[in-house]
C-alpha cells in the first residue's frame, strides 16, 4: 500500500469486516501484515481498505485501545471490529 519513498512501517491488522478490496492474507479475524507509508492515519487506512464496508465498522482498536483516529506506528496491532446490536 505504500508506493512513495516517505519511508513505510508494518502494522499488523486483525479484522472481522471484509475489505472492499482483495488484500492478500485476509481471513476474517485473522491477523495479517500491511507495509504502509509513515505517518498514515488509521482514517486513512481504514478509507483505504474499507471505502465500500466503512459503514459496518463499529470500532476500531489501536494496541489493545479503542480510538478513533491516530497516526500509526510501526509495529501496531489494529482490530477492526463490526457494529454490534442488542440493547
Amino acid at each position: 500500500m505504500c508506493s512513495e519513498p516517505v519511508g513505510s512501517i508494518f502494522v499488523k491488522v486483525r479484522s472481522y469486516v471484509t475489505p472492499s478490496e482483495h488484500v492478500e492474507g485476509f481471513e476474517s479475524g485473522k491477523e495479517f501484515l500491511l507495509k504502509l507509508c509513515s505517518g498514515i492515519t488509521l482514517g486513512e487506512l481504514v478509507q483505504q481498505l474499507f471505502i465500500e464496508n466503512r459503514h459496518h465498522i463499529g470500532f476500531k482498536v489501536v494496541n489493545g485501545k479503542v480510538v478513533k483516529d491516530k497516526v500509526l506506528s510501526d509495529g501496531d496491532l489494529i482490530e477492526i471490529y463490526h457494529l454490534m446490536g442488542g440493547g
